[in-house]
């Protein structure tokens, strides 16, 4: 989901400089009264816009974290990988605000309040002890404890499992279950 709405905000991005030039062009002929032009002005105004809103660097980063993400999801070092995905999560964040605080496009400001949603709303714990969760109170971790929302959240943690080929179990207010020392590969979704 978070993928399609980077790959729909890169769509919303492309031409917003044309979009600008023409509405540049068109006040300034409206506020001259005239159809003359300074070209060489228009260009520089263009060029301070463009600086001051591109958002392709943004994008390839948030790009790259997705990605990056993906990966750990998939490494045998979980251990290792819970505190790197909390960052890259926060740093998708970082990417996804300065999109929003830099787009003057109602269809990407839409996409950047979609995405801080999904990307605040995950609440997923790395290596989380699952003993705390059981009433023996013993047992290892869950490579990735998850507590979707919702069913529709737990239907594309469920489909993002199984696209990433990540095991997944689910389990309800899992009191009654006792959870073996070594742990539990992949998700673990509280439900």
């Amino acid at each position: 989901e978070i993928e399609n709405m980077v790959s729909k905000i890169c769509e919303y991005s492309t031409g917003l400089i044309d979009q600008y030039v023409v509405k540049l062009k068109d006040r300034i002929k409206e506020m001259l009264q005239t159809d003359i032009v300074d070209e060489a002005r228009i260009s520089q105004e263009v060029v301070l816009y463009a600086d001051k809103t591109s958002i392709e660097e943004e994008i390839t980063r948030l790009k790259s974290h997705i990605v990056q993400f993906k990966e750990l999801l998939q490494s045998e070092s979980i251990k290792k990988a819970g505190k790197r995905l909390d960052f890259i999560i926060q740093e998708m964040n970082r990417e996804v605000n300065t999109i929003g605080s830099k787009s003057n496009c109602l269809e990407i400001t839409n996409l950047v309040i979609e995405l801080k949603t999904e990307l605040e709303g995950i609440d997923i714990r790395f290596n989380e002890p699952l003993s705390q969760y059981t009433y023996t109170k013993v047992g290892g971790a869950a490579d990735f404890l998850v507590f979707p929302r919702n069913r529709y959240e737990l239907a594309r943690i469920v489909n993002f499992a199984n696209q990433e080929d990540i095991p997944w179990m689910v389990l309800g207010n899992a009191s009654n279950i006792i959870v073996r020392d070594g742990g539990i590969r992949g998700f673990v979704i509280m439900f």
